[in-house]
């Protein structure tokens, strides 16, 4: 049988560790000239963007679709489509590396 050990200490979850958007783009951050773009809201975007700036201490190139909900489920894929050419203009990257948030 089972035996149920309880611990004095508080539930804490660390957020960095559940964020899969967040490992996402710094494995692709990996390749050389290599660009994220997030596919959700624009908060999801900043979170991982704060936090790789703080760490790393110099610009990271982060970018985001910035959609809501109902925009990116009821037909976003032209909205995509616009943002990664758009992308592919100004920066002239070697890889766009599409990932998608919790929202999408």
């Amino acid at each position: 049988m089972a035996e149920i050990i309880k611990r004095k200490k508080a539930l804490s979850v660390n957020p960095l560790k559940a964020s899969q958007p967040m490992g996402g783009s710094l494995a692709c951050l990996g390749f050389d000239r290599a660009m994220p773009i997030l596919h959700g809201s624009q908060g999801c975007t900043a979170f991982a963007k704060v936090f790789f700036v703080r760490h790393f201490r110099e610009p990271i190139p982060l970018q985001s679709t910035a959609m809501d909900q109902a925009s990116s489920v009821m037909g976003a894929d032209e909205n995509v489509i616009e943002g990664i050419k758009a992308i592919a203009e100004k920066s002239n990257p070697a890889l766009i590396v599409v990932l998608t948030t919790g929202l999408a």
